[in-house]
């Protein structure tokens, strides 16, 4: 039986490394201050590469042009704007702790003609950076990289995507499944896989002593897919009224619809949030993304001891296995998801099992083994 772990110590032990420290620098996108797992994983890492006594700086970008990038011109006048609006709430992100030794800029846009400090590791966060650093690079030096979490052709054209892929640039990626699609592009990617902060996620009630209570993300973008998920829950609810089953969601979108059975919402979450009133008071945790580059709610999720029910969406395939540590599902069958969370709910000793063996592969992935291996990649170790 699995105990209850009410807080994981976690090795802190990182300022010890003053000598041959690097200058890192993070170009990111200007934010809006609600939280992102991608940007989530980066603030990690720059708070444990400042504890290991680099200098690091994350600088937010209002602008960041190339030549590929449609109505160009209109986009850039667009982003001035933004700049003159948005540049003072840079400083602010509270849904994540930032190491007070990281340095926080806000700039328009980004020369490394002209801007870049000498021997400093330059960190793209996306497709568009990586353009726009090639407008002035002919040829990256090993001080470039390119971080790529996601197949990031969910976000715009394929082709232009696909051109940022290309790029003769040092490339950082996070799953199996995104290291063999850029390595199909002629890339030697740098695999740093995802981690699980076991400080923040964790059990705090007992795997059989849940209720039928289902949760997944409510998100906006198509390819998240959670209109797939509200109608298997509504098949379920056709078919098995009796189970008296309720729904958990949480996003950043507002969420008000109606959809015939019980759903609590909690917008914008935090971390303890998604841990107390999400995570832990589930049954089941149904993630429906078409493409994930990892899938971090749902190793959240099973890090809380939720039996994972998700679609074979690329990234989850690095911490499950189908029927093992987690049902896995088609992103086109809502009756068949439906049929997979009745069987769950409806088999307790089936659900516990999985959800144990979900559990206990999620610790596998510790954040300190991903850290050391993202700051032995950008020292090319």
């Amino acid at each position: 039986m699995l105990k209850l772990i009410l807080k994981n110590n976690v090795n802190n032990n990182f300022r010890s490394v003053k000598v041959n420290s690097l200058k890192i620098n993070f170009l990111m996108r200007m934010h809006d201050n609600t939280p992102s797992g991608g940007r989530s994983v980066v603030y990690d890492y720059a708070n444990f590469l400042a504890k290991r006594g680099h200098q690091v700086t994350i600088t937010f970008l209002a602008d960041a042009s190339f030549k590929l990038r449609k109505h160009n011109r209109m986009s850039s006048i667009f982003h001035v704007l933004r700049y003159v609006k948005q540049k003072k709430q840079q400083e602010t992100i509270t849904w994540h702790k930032i190491d007070p030794n990281v340095t926080i800029k806000t700039k328009f846009s980004y020369n490394p003609l002209t801007q870049k400090e000498s021997d400093e590791k330059v960190i793209a966060f996306d497709y568009g950076i990586a353009l726009h650093l090639a407008k002035f690079i002919k040829k990256f030096s090993d001080d470039y990289f390119y971080f790529i979490q996601a197949d990031e052709k969910i976000y715009y054209d394929e082709s232009v995507v696909r051109s940022a892929w290309k790029l003769p640039i040092h490339k950082i990626t996070i799953s199996s499944y995104l290291k063999e699609k850029l390595d199909s592009f002629g890339n030697n990617a740098i695999l740093v896989q995802n981690y699980i902060n076991t400080n923040k996620f964790y059990l705090t009630k007992t795997l059989a002593q849940r209720e039928p209570v289902v949760s997944l993300l409510n998100h906006t973008a198509a390819y998240k897919n959670t209109k797939l998920g509200i109608q298997a829950l509504k098949f379920v609810q056709e078919k098995r009224p009796d189970l008296g089953f309720k729904v958990i969601m949480f996003g950043n979108p507002s969420f008000d619809e109606n959809l015939g059975f019980p759903v609590s919402y909690f917008q914008h979450a935090s971390f303890r949030t998604l841990r107390e009133k999400v995570y832990n008071q589930s049954a089941i945790f149904l993630s429906t993304s078409e493409n994930e580059g990892w899938g971090l709610t749902a190793m959240e999720a099973m890090a809380c001891g939720a039996a994972l029910i998700s679609t074979r969406n690329g990234g989850v395939l690095d911490f499950t296995e189908d029927k093992v540590s987690a049902v896995l599902v088609p992103s086109d069958d809502p009756e068949l998801i439906a049929g997979e969370i009745i069987h769950l709910l409806s088999d307790d000793h089936l659900r516990v099992r999985i959800a144990r063996a979900g559990y206990e592969r999620v610790r596998e992935f510790s954040f300190e083994k991903s850290a050391l291996k993202f700051e032995a990649a950008i020292r090319q170790q």
